[in-house]
């Protein structure tokens, strides 16, 4: 039974751009931007409020720190926790601590959380979430984070020893909805899905199986619920949420094209785990794009690929 809550606002003292021109008067050796994406934010009332929704209850935040260098010469970071989080409700600090992952990305490229030295041309970021000491989510009511910069400006070091500055950006708010409709309800479900389906598949696969429990469930949700399956590894769970649409999808109309278009292999791989290459071979041979001559090698790789990509039990 899903409970109903009151809807909350949070307003987050972060990171929306704004021109540097301050920024640099208050130091000649250049910026360090921080900025903070959440990944998490819904697509779907963005245009009803000025800043990020999230739709439902959060056990905790989660965020992408946006880190770049607006100056000459390079600076040293000794570590992305050097920007702290404050948690405030009602003018009253909330204890929090905050975790960043154990990779950043520089430039892309994945490597290990640590020291690093960035100028003009280095684009970082790096994951984190955010929690309450006290084991509370984060429920109704109104909260203010913002950054806590003293342990950065005293850690940054510059090469040509000159100031830095560090810009935040100005306020943005970040609305938390009530799970007060049952639109609401399913668009908390398909969120918490796509964010879990590549580092915690079998949180999206729950998500999943609620989604097409739901009267409104759609094809889309049952072939997105035997991707989740077949993500861990769960092939013949996989093929019997194929089998409930596919003579539909592979249908010729445009729904079903469009809705199969880069998931045919994906579809295929599951019924080749599973012993059944003619409908495999339908599969790849509805989308399209192979010759008929190379469909038996290719249901072939994507038996062995899906197999390696099992995960351990």
């Amino acid at each position: 039974m899903t409970r109903h809550i009151s809807s909350a606002v949070i307003a987050i003292a972060l990171f929306s751009a704004h021109p540097l021109e301050a920024a640099f008067e208050q130091g000649a050796g250049g910026v360090l931007q921080v900025r903070v994406d959440l990944p998490k934010k819904t697509p779907w009332e963005a245009n009803h409020v000025s800043g990020p929704v999230l739709v439902g209850p959060q056990a905790y935040l989660d965020f992408v720190w946006r880190i770049r260098f607006f100056g000459l010469g390079v600076v040293s970071i000794p570590s992305p926790q050097l920007f702290d989080v404050q948690v405030t409700r009602d003018a009253e600090e909330i204890p929090v601590r905050s975790t960043v992952a154990t990779q950043m990305s520089v430039n892309y490229v994945a490597t290990a959380v640590g020291s690093i030295s960035v100028d003009e041309t280095t684009e970082m970021s790096v994951r984190g979430v955010v929690h309450r000491d006290d084991g509370q989510t984060f429920g109704p009511g109104m909260y203010h984070l913002k950054l806590d910069l003293d342990r950065a400006r005293s850690s940054l070091v510059s090469e040509s020893a000159s100031a830095i500055s560090i810009d935040s950006g100005f306020p943005i708010e970040l609305w938390v909805q009530a799970l007060d409709t049952s639109t609401r309800v399913r668009h908390h479900h398909l969120i918490e899905a796509a964010f879990y389906s590549e580092s915690q598949p079998q949180i999206a696969l729950e998500h999943r199986l609620v989604v097409v429990g739901r009267r409104d469930a759609t094809w889309g949700d049952w072939l997105a619920l035997g991707s989740a399956y077949a993500a861990v590894g769960r092939h013949s769970d996989a093929v019997q949420a194929y089998r409930r649409i596919l003579p539909r999808l592979m249908s010729a109309s445009p729904d079903g094209k469009r809705l199969l278009a880069g998931n045919f292999q994906i579809v295929a791989a599951s019924f080749a785990v599973v012993g059944d290459r003619a409908a495999a071979e339908a599969v790849l041979k509805s989308e399209g794009l192979l010759k008929e001559t190379e469909i038996p090698a290719t249901i072939e790789r994507l038996r062995q690929n899906a197999f390696k990509r099992q995960p351990p039990r």
